[in-house]
């Protein structure tokens, strides 16, 4: 497995509500930083990966920060009430399908601290979780063992 961690830094338009703020406003940029995650397989792991029935398996859960013009955006179009309901807090439930559809798999983050704090999670907890996972799916096969209690 070969992979490739990078962040970096984007610029995006914030997202306006309300038609009065669009006409009157100017349009304001907002910096976000991605942590991009590139993974190259082995042909032996992507065969494990297929035939391992791993692609459900929870990598990683965090509390994942929605940008509040996002937020706004969202409760101006489908209703405050559902806004709360989905709260500007939502979860990122990191599996190992999810991990590798994405090519890359990419995760954006308000400031540059929270960035390099999840690209040590990536590299750290994650990525060797999955390679454990792997590993495991690759030795599946019947076992026996012996012991006394």
């Amino acid at each position: 497995m070969r992979v490739t961690i990078t962040t970096e830094p984007r610029t995006r338009q914030k997202q306006v509500t309300g038609l009065f703020k669009k006409l009157l406003s100017k349009p304001e940029e907002i910096t976000e930083y991605y942590v991009s995650t590139a993974i190259i397989l082995s042909e032996e792991e992507t065969e494990l990966l297929k035939h391992g029935n791993i692609s459900d398996l929870t990598l990683h859960d965090m509390p994942y920060y929605r940008p509040h013009d996002e937020f706004m955006a969202y409760a101006h179009k489908h209703g405050y009430e559902m806004a709360r309901l989905t709260k500007q807090t939502d979860g990122l439930l990191i599996t190992v399908g999810s991990l590798l559809k994405y090519d890359p798999y990419e995760v954006r983050f308000p400031d540059i601290v929270q960035a390099k704090k999840f690209e040590e999670v990536m590299r750290d907890r994650i990525l060797p979780t999955l390679k454990r996972l792997l590993e495991r799916a690759g030795s599946a096969g019947g076992t026996s063992e012996t012991f006394e209690l």
